[in-house]
């Protein structure tokens, strides 16, 4: 039965329905797809007329201002995994545990995917930060959700091929492999390299030195934990209040976390 169940996890759609199970995705989604919807009724609004869908409506800036959002987003990934994800342990175990569940819990068991998927409690605040500042900058609705809209899809992009290169789910394609061999690296030989996972992010590894051939890279100590020891209390405490503290480090078991 276990072997049949891992056979089925290395299937795509298996992979898909993971992703699309999980709460902030679903509501990630929907967001996206309402912010199509107020975007299109314009365009219904004015018959399709393409003069003025490309004039008064401006189908080309809302464009623009889609790829923007998503370029956007693909920048605010590697600042967020560099400096935030992976900032200083805090010294306060209750303080830790947050850095745990964010994203150090997710190097302690890479193989978890329960604690996979960032929190919502951290990126819907980034999403409203976002969405101010493209209306504080543009004073228009519209490109607004056109923003939002790229930097959503963008948000989505990135667990996807987050979940994907996790899984059982045997990577098929030269590029694919080339990303699950770049986050492997950072999660098993030195987490201070590689720390982008949406395609075409690799470039801004690259860009500010933090990529390189996985072959030719110094192992850090610790690429697990950082600067904590294996029994370091901030750490225990984590896993204990997540309930994964009877987990191993590579446990493949999906249990409820907070």
């Amino acid at each position: 039965m276990a072997n049949e169940e891992f056979i089925k996890q290395q299937s795509l759609s298996w992979v898909f329905k993971r992703f699309i199970a999980e709460r902030s995705i679903q509501l990630y989604f929907a967001l996206a797809i309402a912010c199509s919807i107020l975007l299109f009724s314009n365009f219904h609004a004015s018959g399709f007329n393409l003069d003025v869908m490309l004039g008064e409506l401006g189908i080309w800036k809302l464009l623009g201002a889609m790829v923007f959002g998503w370029g956007l987003y693909l920048i605010q990934e590697y600042i967020a995994h560099v400096w935030v994800f992976h900032m200083p342990a805090p010294a306060n175990p209750k303080l830790y545990r947050y850095l745990y569940r964010l994203h150090m819990g997710h190097h302690d068991m890479p193989k978890r995917l329960d604690i996979l998927i960032t929190p919502f409690w951290f990126t819907l605040p980034v999403l409203m930060l976002n969405m101010f500042g493209f209306y504080a900058v543009t004073s228009s609705i519209d490109m607004t959700l056109a923003a939002t809209l790229g930097l959503v899809l963008g948000y989505i992009e990135f667990e996807w091929f987050h979940l994907l290169v996790h899984s059982p789910y045997s990577c098929k394609t030269k590029w694919l492999k080339f990303i699950q061999k770049r986050h492997m690296a950072h999660h098993y030989i030195t987490e201070k390299r590689w720390f982008t996972v949406t395609p075409l992010g690799s470039l801004l590894d690259d860009l500010f030195l933090t990529g390189g051939r996985v072959e030719t890279a110094t192992p850090s100590n610790n690429p697990k934990n950082g600067e904590l020891s294996k029994d370091d209390p901030r750490l225990i405490y984590a896993r204990k209040y997540y309930n994964l503290s009877g987990s191993t480090p590579d446990s493949d078991a999906n249990l409820t976390v907070k």
